[in-house]
């Protein structure tokens, strides 16, 4: 059986719901989950816990589209998308399991500049670091980041200014998304986002927009974004967007690639992480 890290935690409970009922295929009681919160905390949770745990995995249900799950009042029954399967347990495991080294992380940027394009009709690059191979910084400039800026203001025909400090690695940014108008101007929808796939995500800061603006002068200020692989709680929704602007978080996603990532590439390696992580976990 897939470990659940941290029993006392209503929503990670429910993400240990969602990932055992598809890995699994199989339907999940109310009893077996509270079997498995009692073997990991070593008390049997109240009733008044499950029923949480209940409420969270209902709000989730009306927010996936297509549905992940059907559940009532006893059971949770996986509804599995075999072509965006990999995607969902990605995000499923990051916010269950969180991040233990570099490269999931950079998994999750992919990921969440996949699910950006189909979203909107826009161009989309991972900007975080590390940066992928093949882009280091040329010779005579100052840093890699103030490179990508330029190349990124070049392409967007957005007007560029400076570089930022040598000290910077991504200044806040791992996916620029902006969508251009055909006749190939400034003035347009542009995304600045920072994707968090660890526990920490909410302490995490904001884009910092000021410090963009130094770098870039646009044409329109840019808009700030945040991704996360877990479902962001309606009681925290509000503040946080007024936080760390418009919210990717995994019900947004996972609905956005309904139909599987468009590369590839990136489908297999998401694929073979999610297998690699099972094979660990279970």
């Amino acid at each position: 059986m897939l470990s659940l890290p941290d029993p006392t935690s209503h929503s990670l409970v429910a993400d240990w719901v969602e990932l055992a009922a598809s890995v699994d295929d199989m339907p999940i009681s109310r009893s077996v989950v509270a079997r498995a919160v009692e073997a990991s905390a070593g008390k049997a949770p109240d009733e008044s816990f499950i029923s949480d745990v209940w409420s969270d995995l209902r709000s989730r249900h009306r927010l996936y589209n297509p549905a992940r799950f059907t559940i009532d009042d006893a059971t949770v029954t996986p509804v599995n998308n075999p072509r965006s399967r990999a995607e969902y347990l990605t995000c499923l495991l990051l916010s269950l399991y969180g991040v233990h080294d570099n490269a999931p992380a950079k998994l999750f940027e992919r990921l969440t500049c996949a699910a950006v394009t189909k979203l909107l009709p826009a161009r989309a690059l991972v900007f975080g670091w590390p940066c992928a191979k093949g882009r280091g910084k040329r010779p005579g400039e100052q840093t890699l980041l103030g490179r990508l800026i330029r190349d990124f203001a070049r392409e967007a025909h957005e007007r560029y200014v400076e570089q930022p400090s040598s000290r910077y690695k991504d200044r806040g940014v791992d996916v620029i998304c902006w969508v251009p108008f055909p006749d190939g101007r400034s003035s347009q929808i542009v995304l600045l986002l920072q994707c968090a796939a660890g526990h920490d995500w909410a302490g995490k800061l904001p884009v910092p927009l000021e410090a963009w603006i130094q770098y870039i002068h646009w044409a329109h200020d840019p808009v700030r974004g945040f991704a996360v692989p877990c479902v962001i709680a309606d009681s925290i929704w509000h503040d946080k967007a007024l936080d760390k602007g418009i919210l990717l978080d995994r019900v947004r996603i996972v609905n956005s690639v309904a139909d599987g990532v468009p590369d590839a590439g990136l489908a297999a390696e998401l694929n073979a992480w999610v297998n690699a992580q099972l094979m660990s976990n279970d």
